[in-house]
């Protein structure tokens, strides 16, 4: 494993050994060549990858600085080493099991980046999850990285081991122009960590069957009987991606900075759980109340059905499968307190349509539903956004349906006319909690914000709102 400091003489070998064909890529000048072809000379710089120290905190939580022996940190990326698993001898003809969905996100689990011991942003299985479907052009390839394949989710007496892997996706980290400059004044014996708490625990990411007196395969809550002793996920890897610059452009940007703030617009996931319980044939409430400018919304039901089984990442009707489930949400309406912002609609608009304008494609499972303020909201420059709190609430209201649809000619027509399609419930009797999974309602809100480093008071500022804006711009 190559150390810190190994890595920093390494970039020193790279830069004072550069051919004199090398340098000529690196000229003040710029080069044209015949028809019209044009080629930018950029400044010499070079990258290093260095596996990041986890310093155990506390209970699975994990402190993780991020070395200032560069200039820019420009990326991060994990490595789980799963260990083969196997079921206990005793249960080998009446048990199988199997991973659960998306499992590199849930060990990854929840992580704060953390500057002078605040908060600057977070990432958290759902917002990764919701990453997923949205950023991640190549969904099959990053699925088979993230366990997303049939060795991990086929339910069986023996799991082999298997490697995953995955780029974090910090908002720093998405385009090099939002790394992070580690050679700025400001940072000067400041910390810059990540707090990271993993989710190595067993017993909630692995789901099990087992055969019934009937000789029935049904599912059953996770005991670890069920298993082998000694079965154990090591602490996952963490690598940072670190870059250098030449001597001459560090003498250059940091005399610029001593006149000029650096400015970094970058956006953050806040996740809202209801703490609600809804079934079939209810409406599901989110209210969003937030200061901070908002660009835009993602909302979903969690099927806890599915969840109490470790069966994670389950937004759809279905229970035991995503795949051959539904998106609950029927239909959903945006509202700025009384006042309808986004009118009662069907959920093809917030699950397909506008997913398509925002991202040019549709989320891959079912039960992800969005709307953007901003029809770019991958772009690195920022858009529209609303403040929450200076409109009214924001309600997000849903009908919950079980998706199957009535194809009726009437009902079709009255939809066409304005009216939402009826829906075929898949109770037959009036307490619709019998055939209804539970769901709980959850969102996550993309908010805008900005960190600074300001020059004068060689101090770091994170701007979320408008009192924090008002007390940069007018310090006591």
């Amino acid at each position: 494993m190559t150390d810190i400091g190994t890595a920093v003489s390494i970039t020193d070998i790279e830069r004072t050994n550069l051919s004199e064909f090398q340098k000529s890529y690196y000229s003040k000048k710029d080069v044209d060549a015949r028809f019209f072809s044009y080629s930018r000379k950029i400044a010499w710089n070079n990258n290093v990858e260095v596996r990041m120290e986890c310093k155990d905190n506390s209970d699975n939580e994990y402190i993780i600085s991020i070395s200032k022996q560069f200039h820019f940190i420009k990326g991060i990326y994990m490595v789980v080493k799963l260990p083969k698993i196997e079921v206990a001898e005793v249960w080998q003809d009446v048990v199988k099991i199997a991973y659960t969905n998306n499992l590199a996100h849930h060990i990854h689990g929840q992580a704060t980046l953390s500057i002078k011991r605040k908060s600057v942003c977070k990432l958290f299985p759902l917002s990764l999850d919701t990453d997923r479907v949205t950023r991640i052009d190549d969904v099959f390839e990053y699925d088979e990285d993230i366990g997303n394949k049939e060795e991990l989710l086929t339910y069986k007496t023996c799991i082999k081991s298997d490697i995953l892997k995955m780029t974090v996706p910090w908002p720093f980290f998405l385009h090099e122009s939002k790394a992070l400059p580690l050679y700025n004044m400001c940072f000067e014996g400041v910390d810059i960590e990540i707090i990271q708490k993993f989710n190595l625990d067993l017993s909630k990411l692995i789901k099990v069957i087992a055969k019934n007196k009937d000789g029935v395969w049904t599912r059953v809550p996770f005991d670890s009987k069920y298993i082998k002793k000694g079965s154990k996920i090591p602490i996952p890897e963490m690598w940072g991606r670190y870059s250098n610059i030449g001597k001459k452009e560090l003498e250059t940007r940091k005399k610029i900075e001593e006149t000029d703030d650096i400015i970094i617009e970058f956006i953050d996931c806040v996740e809202i759980d209801t703490h609600d319980s809804k079934f079939y044939g209810e409406t599901s409430k989110i209210n969003i109340s937030s200061n901070s400018p908002i660009i835009g919304v993602v909302w979903m039901l969690q099927n806890q059905d599915a969840l109490k089984y470790n069966d994670l990442s389950n937004f759809s009707t279905d229970s035991f499968s995503k795949e051959h489930g539904k998106n609950p949400c029927i239909t959903s309406e945006i509202k700025y307190a009384n006042t309808e912002r986004i009118s009662e609609r069907p959920h093809y608009h917030f699950d397909s349509i506008y997913p398509k304008i925002y991202f040019k494609h549709k989320p891959i499972d079912p039960g992800y539903n969005f709307y953007f303020w901003n029809d770019s909201p991958l772009s690195t420059k920022i858009g529209n956004s609303i403040i929450p709190k200076n409109i009214g609430p924001v309600h997000i209201n849903s009908k919950i349906g079980n998706g199957i649809e009535n194809d009726d000619t009437k009902d079709l027509e009255t939809m066409q006319n304005g009216k939402i399609k009826k829906i075929k419930y898949l109770e037959e009797d009036n307490d619709k909690k019998i055939n209804s999974p539970k769901f709980s309602p959850f969102a996550i809100i993309y908010t805008m914000k900005r960190l600074i480093l300001d020059h004068k008071q060689k101090e770091i500022f994170v701007i979320s709102d408008d009192m924090l804006y008002e007390n940069y711009m007018n310090p006591k």
